[in-house]
């Protein structure tokens, strides 16, 4: 089943819409939820769709594509998800690897430095969940994206770790303003989030008494949902009628924490609201794209279905062995092998005089040229042919398989640029973050095998001159985070560095390797000073030379006093007069 929305007609005159009160913190509480109710409410009915539509899209993509309602016992509920199949194809190549960011600062050693921040913070799991990384959170997005039409990234600081933390939010949860086309310009984002009522008490206990007082006592462990509410400026948190609080956002520097007054630690210009959002088919309309990859294969899908149903309810006939009863009686035809609804039996008759097998249908060749098409087209929309895949299938020669596997990393490139916007709001706003709320040097994991820490200190970033933050800007390298064909990388740097045209990091980096800076490093050691990458040999040797440079010091000391023994004890050659200086007083003038 397909569901179709559209939003209301643009209009082309001159008008005042929505008319709701502008938010501030001094509202009343009664004022600003039936503010808030207000903006929700308008926009419920685009979210309610956008859910109805990504349900039945999750559907297709679990398999979930038929009713046995509607089948004979003699059908085959049988499916083929090529949708899935394709969707699962698509989202590790265009996820595999890790955006490289490139990093804008006048001063090199901290543009590096930055860079490796920013790449660690990707790249390393924090100490409260060692599996949920960057790379999780964004394969993630992406498969939602695939499914809801828009894939949502949630990124904020979390005091119990003392760093930042980044989740993905199930689309279904999150209400965007409805005249919204991006985050930046939809007035509001709604997200409703899950507690249990202990966790709500816990988080807001000064409002633990109007709570009871809505859901009664001893409610402790049950579940509550309730109302995140942010624009740029402000985020409050509303269950019902009851505002558990109301603050400014408060992922900004607004002066009043860094001593100085002013706001000088943000790469933002203005407070925003802390959500990515990955879009990619859009004709501007709204925050959702306008179609998705599986709606646009759903009635291929369909196709396959019913044709592979066709085929196998077709190839499980063997055709029909029939008698008449003129020559064969009616229990000995039962007696034949075979099902009973494969035989059939008529009171009288010709049947070839006799006993004969009426031949099974044929399944026509239009058929199976109908259902590799239609496969054919689902791998057209993804970009998932069987080369890509890695499938070897049909007799496609290295050039014609070669085309169908450029062809589909063009259109899988695609959509590799739409997540290299999102890495590159990621890596801006974690730089952000960073700079908001690290006030003092603080030591960052590394993702290097000596697992050697960084020490971020955002004082090291002002600008002496100005006093402010120095211009920072980060940058996605287009296609950095897509897969690639490694043998033809890597043999294209071997081929390279034999020629010497290439330096050793970006040989390392070619090639793969975890840490290539540090690699390159080693090789410069081992070229000019081995044994520095031996510490204990180099100790041993310090030590040994040590020891020589003291024992030739004692044997040149006691050779310079044989020296002067021997010196003293030469009697001097005759005639030769020595002045020895006296103790006599000097004469008076």
């Amino acid at each position: 089943m397909a569901f179709f929305w559209n939003k209301k007609q643009e209009s082309k005159s001159e008008e005042v819409t929505d008319l709701v009160t502008s938010l501030t913190l001094d509202m009343e509480d009664e004022e600003l939820v039936s503010t808030i109710d207000t903006l929700v409410s308008e926009s419920s009915k685009n979210a309610e769709a956008m859910e109805k539509l990504g349900e039945d899209n999750e559907k297709y993509w679990k398999g979930h594509q038929l009713d046995p309602s509607k089948f004979h016992d003699h059908q085959t509920p049988v499916n083929d998800n090529r949708i899935f199949l394709s969707t699962e194809t698509v989202i590790p190549i265009m996820t595999s690897r890790t955006p490289e960011p490139t990093v804008r600062l006048k001063d090199a050693a901290l543009r590096e430095q930055v860079k490796q921040f920013l790449m660690n913070l990707w790249e390393v799991p924090t100490d409260d969940c060692i599996t949920r990384d960057m790379q999780a959170v964004i394969e993630m997005v992406a498969r939602h994206w695939m499914i809801y039409r828009i894939g949502i990234i949630k990124y904020f600081y979390d005091p119990e770790i003392d760093g930042m933390r980044t989740i993905f939010v199930r689309p279904p949860k999150v209400i965007f303003d409805k005249e919204g086309t991006t985050v930046d310009d939809c007035r509001f984002i709604g997200e409703y989030a899950d507690s249990t009522v202990d966790g709500l008490f816990e988080e807001f206990p000064k409002k633990e008494k109007e709570i009871t007082e809505v859901i009664g006592k001893n409610r402790g462990m049950s579940k509550i949902k309730y109302l995140e509410f942010w624009t740029d400026e402000y985020v409050c948190y509303k269950f019902k009628n009851i505002i558990l609080e109301k603050k400014k956002n408060p992922n900004f520097d607004y002066g009043d924490l860094n001593g100085t007054g002013k706001p000088i630690f943000n790469i933002f210009k203005k407070a925003r609201k802390p959500y990515i959002v990955l879009n990619l088919f859009n004709l501007g309309k709204s925050i959702y794209d306008d179609t998705s990859l599986i709606e646009q294969s759903k009635s291929l899908q369909d196709s396959v279905n019913k044709t592979k149903r066709n085929i196998a309810d077709n190839s499980s006939d063997n055709g029909v062995l029939a008698g008449s009863g003129d020559f064969i009686d009616k229990k000995v035809l039962e007696a034949y092998t075979g099902a009973p609804d494969e035989k059939i039996w008529i009171k009288s008759g010709d049947v070839r005089q006799a006993l004969m097998r009426l031949e099974p249908k044929q399944i026509a060749v239009h058929t199976t040229n109908d259902l590799n098409d239609s496969k054919t087209e689902i791998d057209n929309i993804f970009g998932s042919h069987s080369t890509t895949r890695g499938e070897v299938k049909g007799s496609k020669t290295l050039g014609e398989a070669q085309l169908l596997r450029t062809g589909d990393m063009g259109r899988i490139d695609l959509m590799s640029r739409a997540l290299d916007r999102v890495s590159q709001e990621w890596y801006t706003a974690m730089l952000h973050m960073l700079f908001v709320f690290t006030t003092t040097p603080k030591e960052m994991n590394s993702n290097d095998e000596e697992g050697t820490s960084l020490i971020f200190d955002r004082t090291q970033f002002i600008a002496p001159e100005t006093g402010g933050l120095m211009k920072i800007i980060v940058k996605v390298k287009p296609g950095s985070a897509m897969s690639i064909d490694k043998d033809a990388r890597r043999a294209e740097a071997m081929e390279l560095a034999t020629g010497k045209l290439m330096d050793p990091i970006t040989f390392y980096e070619r090639m793969d390797y975890s840490n290539p800076r540090k690699m390159a490093e080693r090789l410069f050691l081992w070229s000019t000073n081995p044994i520095v990458l031996f510490p204990e040999l180099l100790a041993q040797q310090q030590a040994q030379e040590a020891a020589t440079a003291e024992a030739e010091r004692a044997v040149a000391e006691n050779e310079a006093n044989a020296n002067v023994d021997k010196a003293a004890n030469t009697p001097l050659p005759e005639g030769t007069v020595v002045n020895l200086p006296t103790n006599q007083p000097a004469a008076a003038p």
